[in-house]
């Protein structure tokens, strides 16, 4: 079910949880947003900060209140979406690329639940 919410702000996770109902079989964590293919030593806090609650802070946001539903149900299936710059430097700029391989790094660990 896609919905259109700012998955940083809690409030909007929660109205996510309660326009999803009570059984939720798989997440697709696809939202990012890039920071212009700027390297770390152009990039202002802003933006970087601004990238790293999109990409990473949101996706685990997301994650963590389906996974409780998920654990209880005995089924779960989360995808996350790191892209290229999960694997190698100069994919994006340096904010992107950060927060995708934060994301690579929490799917590896999310694995072991």
């Amino acid at each position: 079910m896609p919905v259109a919410r700012d998955i940083t702000k809690d409030e909007d996770v929660e109205r996510t949880m309660a326009t999803a109902g009570p059984r939720i079989d798989c997440l697709a964590n696809v939202a990012g947003i890039m920071d212009g293919m700027m390297p770390l030593h152009e990039i202002d806090n802003a933006l970087r900060d601004r990238v790293m609650a999109v990409n990473v802070t949101g996706t685990s946001k997301v994650s963590r209140a389906v996974l409780p539903l998920m654990m209880e149900q005995g089924e779960d299936s989360i995808v996350n979406v790191a892209s290229q710059a999960a694997l190698r430097g100069n994919a994006t700029g340096t904010a992107c690329g950060t927060s995708k391989h934060a994301i690579a790094g929490m799917t590896k660990s999310e694995a072991f639940l």
